[in-house]
């Protein structure tokens, strides 16, 4: 019996080993593993004890970090300056509490915070308020995805739509739902996996959609026999219009950005970069493909007609140009390098220059020349945006730390701890607030600058 029990422990070592391409891979799927299956006794017994907060001082707030990632999906706070003196090394926390299992990050609309997250047997789109953490309307269905690695808990991040003030949310099993931001009532619901003709990814469904007039642009999986990755729905009622790509989706959101005097949609699938006009057909690509992975970073958008895209697992990143000659899109290669690796990160762009986690370790490279200036700092998987002259760092132990975006070297200013938990959750930055979570527990922290109302 024992040499039976010691067989089978090393071959689950043996294929925990073969799932993660690193010895970081394989510590974060063993803790992953590990880590005990959110309390929603808790969660619930919170909620419940929360006050109805009244929704007229709401309405009066902007929409400035509507989209994943902030807008242009660029990870960059522009509302307002940014505290860059932490009294006693932390930020002044505004509410924390218990939140549903789930990897997206939020966005922050008309005074309220959307977030996705797992409910017991349910995914569930939140809204939250806040100023006070409050959780204002939930929307759910049916649905539990789960991996090995991760856990369960949906992927992408919810979108908010400034035109009609409705929130569009893509669940893990390719649940797409419409509903009202002000009460959480549906509007309208589809399953984009069965719409594409296409299979669940290994990890989930993990694209943001992307709200492109009166379209909203969706990543769905791997495209089965006459299948496709890519949808393009009616806003306002779901009607299908277009399907483009037969390669399969990575878990990279798409971006739409003006190169060569047009407009793209732009996507990183698990094959290459490519551009496609607003009716959905392809016009330019450029292979990037990963061996033992795949894609999950957002390409970045550069001054110039340039695109930086980036991978983890060895690959590295690269810089292109997209060019019109005499009306034929052609694509030039300005540099390529296995040096700077993203993962589960995306890098931001400051003045010429890339910082990102580079498998890990933050780091700086020159857009302009491929060369990397410098590479410090063990911040783990986590995350990062910019504000001003500064990243906010989430470190993928829950830390949160103030850098100075410095071409010349790592430049910490400040840090603490927000929480004790794994943490690869998207930082977001609205009205002098900065919202974080992990897989169970959220938090506010105002980190406005004293004196400035955003």
């Amino acid at each position: 019996m024992a040499n039976t029990l010691l067989a089978m422990k090393l071959a689950l070592l043996v294929l925990l080993l073969a799932l993660g391409s690193s010895c970081q891979t394989f510590r974060f799927g063993w803790r992953s593993l590990t880590q005990k299956e959110r309390d929603y006794d808790e969660l619930e017994a919170n909620r419940a004890q929360q006050e109805t907060v009244p929704d007229s001082e709401r309405l009066a707030f902007p929409s400035t970090w509507s989209d994943f990632r902030g807008p242009g999906r660029a990870g960059e706070y522009r509302e307002a300056p940014i505290d860059l003196e932490w009294r006693d090394g932390v930020l002044p926390l505004e509410w924390k509490q218990p939140v549903g299992a789930g990897y997206g990050s939020f966005t922050v609309a008309r005074g309220l915070v959307f977030s996705l997250e797992q409910r017991r047997d349910q995914e569930a789109l939140v809204a939250y308020d806040l100023a006070t953490g409050t959780e204002v309307w939930k929307y759910a269905w049916q649905a539990r995805y789960s991996d090995a690695l991760s856990g369960p808990g949906p992927r992408s991040t919810p979108v908010f739509d400034t035109e009609t003030a409705r929130v569009f949310a893509l669940g893990a099993e390719g649940e797409l739902s419409c509903v009202r931001a002000r009460d959480g009532s549906l509007v309208w619901r589809a399953n984009v996996l069965e719409l594409s003709g296409s299979s669940n990814l290994g990890f989930g469904l993990a694209a943001s959609p992307l709200i492109d007039g009166e379209r909203l642009i969706v990543a769905t999986g791997d495209p089965d026999e006459g299948g496709h990755s890519l949808l393009a729905l009616g806003k306002d009622d779901g009607t299908l219009l277009w399907k483009a790509l037969e390669d399969s989706a990575s878990y990279a959101s798409p971006i739409l950005a003006r190169f060569a005097g047009t407009e793209w949609i732009v996507i990183l699938t698990s094959e290459r970069l490519v551009g496609l006009d607003r009716d959905g057909r392809l016009r330019w690509e450029y292979p990037w493909k990963v061996g033992r992975g795949s894609n999950c970073s957002q390409p970045i958008v550069l001054p110039g007609d340039r695109l930086f895209v980036s991978s983890g697992y060895g690959k590295g990143s690269a810089v292109v140009r997209i060019m019109d000659e005499g009306g034929d899109v052609e694509l030039e290669e300005i540099w390529s390098s296995r040096r700077f690796r993203t993962r589960f990160n995306t890098g931001v762009h400051h003045r010429g220059y890339v910082y990102g986690l580079d498998e890990g370790i933050l780091s700086c490279v020159d857009v302009a020349t491929g060369r990397r200036m410098w590479k410090d700092g063990r911040y783990g998987y986590g995350q990062l945006l910019i504000a001003g002259d500064h990243l906010v760092v989430l470190d993928g132990d829950g830390g949160l730390r103030l850098v100075r975006a410095d071409p010349e070297g790592l430049a910490e200013e400040a840090a603490f701890q927000a929480f004790e938990n794994l943490t690869m959750n998207i930082p977001a930055l609205a009205h002098g607030r900065l919202l974080v979570r992990n897989k169970v527990e959220m938090a506010c922290y105002r980190i406005g600058a004293p004196g400035v109302t955003p």
